[in-house]
């Protein structure tokens, strides 16, 4: 197998698959010294950090990667008798199903299908993915924290966060992480496109807290273009025509109290709103027949809005 010594420093799972396989197919333990000679980017001090920092990722993840002493010094391997699975004795069509379900899906040109095949013990498996979801930087670190509950620290709109890792999904194009946010004391949805992989980190220990059971990552996502956004959810009070009542979102669960109504007989409405460009176009979208009241920051921005469409 032919490794490559120029993969880039800021690649970090192809970086943690290429060090695995050199691991895993190396006759005897590889010192430091072999290893920066194959991967220079794990030269000098920084290179140190950034090694010592894959060897922990590895073993999060499961792989059993063992230290020896050797005359040169300490030797690192990944024994293939510690980390295959037993010999399963797929049928030739079991194999081919195998090979399918490895290959369906690639990750922005990361072979993942280079990883299962090895730890498998199959032969190697073809690159023929049906889709191929965008790589994040980000992902690999994050993946690691929700297999080992670790908890996640990094900043985020301008706040340092300390969030329990629930899970990640790609929806809309994009990867999402769920959690608890210990900062804010609720469930959070973040873009991982929008956490910069050099301020992530990991705190505490594994097994730090307990996944809710049963929860649907997906359905954490909002829908709704209203409250999709990154931000903590507004609610806008709104006078509006009262034909229009069961049009806006969430009716009938939009608060509109009995005595909630203005003198000109608009009921008032509360409406959830999170992205506050989309809510500003809505709003406009309306014309006449809504109002906004409150927060005075919803207000003015659908002023500035009307003042810059008027100029």
């Amino acid at each position: 197998m032919a490794y490559h010594g120029h993969v880039a420093a800021a690649d970090r799972l192809e970086r943690l698959g290429s060090l695995f396989a050199y691991l895993l197919d190396a006759e005897v333990p590889k010192t430091r010294a072999d290893i920066v000679a194959e991967f220079p980017f794990y030269a000098e001090e920084r290179g140190r950090r950034r090694f010592e920092e894959d060897k922990a990722a590895l073993l999060r993840a499961g792989i059993p990667l063992r230290s020896t002493d050797t005359d040169l010094g300490v030797g690192y391997e990944i024994r293939r008798a510690d980390y295959l699975m037993p010999e399963m004795d797929l049928t030739e069509d079991e194999l081919r199903a195998l090979e399918l379900a490895a290959t369906a899906v690639g990750f922005d040109g990361v072979s993942w299908a280079q990883l299962g095949s090895a730890r498998l013990d199959v032969p190697a498996l073809r690159d023929a993915s049906t889709t191929v979801l965008p790589g994040i930087d980000a992902l690999p670190v994050v993946d690691d924290a929700v297999l080992t509950r670790t908890c996640l620290a990094f900043p985020y709109q301008g706040v340092d966060r300390v969030v329990e890792p629930w899970g990640v999904v790609f929806k809309r194009g994009r990867w999402y992480l769920i959690g608890f946010d210990q900062v804010r004391g609720a469930q959070r949805c973040f873009r991982l496109d929008r956490i910069e992989t050099d301020q992530l980190d990991t705190v505490g220990d594994p097994g730090a807290f307990d996944r809710p059971r049963g929860l649907d990552l997906a359905a954490q996502v909002p829908d709704d273009p209203l409250t999709m956004g990154d931000n903590d959810v507004q609610v806008a009070r709104l006078a509006v025509a009262a034909r229009i009542v069961e049009l806006l979102p969430g009716q009938p669960a939009s608060t509109v109290a009995d005595d909630d109504v203005r003198a000109d007989g608009r009921p008032v409405v509360e409406v959830d709103v999170g992205l506050v460009p989309a809510f500003v176009s809505w709003v406009l979208g309306w014309g006449e027949l809504v109002e906004v009241l409150d927060p005075p920051e919803l207000r003015a921005a659908v002023v500035d809005r009307l003042v810059e469409l008027a100029r």
